[in-house]
């Protein structure tokens, strides 16, 4: 039974008409701006951080990220946006869309399938560890940031 014919059955069992239906999605819409906003917010607590994960430091002030010997693993700021996003938001699944939204707001206009290739690029430049992948995907929901993350000091 699909998505549609469910809600629609449920909505006549419970007596539910479609004005009731119209009146709830600009509440809902205005929700989930609100926690976007929340989201974002979150992110900028970190812009001016180096932050240690795992056994990685992504630096969110230059938007790249190292290894515990300074390695440079990863410097596409595209992606390292992603990683910053996700880290802020710890342990939230962020949304294809969320990400995408978020990119647009740093001035990048990208597709779907453009975050699931960033997202992808990441854990191949990102070496995964006992705990499995940095940026985990979660099926049908989104991703999550799987380990938690420490403000370090700037000098390292």
């Amino acid at each position: 039974m699909n998505d549609t014919f469910r809600l629609g059955k449920y909505c006549v069992d419970n007596r539910i008409s479609l004005d009731d239906l119209k009146r709830l999605v600009p509440v809902v819409k205005q929700e989930k701006e609100q926690e976007f906003k929340t989201s974002l917010s979150q992110m900028d607590t970190l812009s001016q951080q180096k932050v240690k994960t795992g056994k990685i430091f992504v630096d969110c002030q230059d938007h790249i990220i190292v290894n515990h010997i300074g390695q440079v693993l990863d410097d596409k700021k595209q992606e390292v946006l992603i990683c910053e996003f996700a880290i802020a938001n710890y342990p939230e699944i962020l949304s294809v869309s969320q990400i995408r939204t978020m990119l647009k707001t740093f001035g990048f206009n990208v597709s779907t399938k453009s975050v699931i290739v960033y997202v992808s690029r990441i854990n191949k430049k990102i070496p995964s560890s006992s705990s499995g992948k940095y940026l985990k995907s979660i099926y049908k929901r989104g991703y999550v940031w799987n380990y938690p993350a420490f403000v370090v000091n700037r000098e390292r």
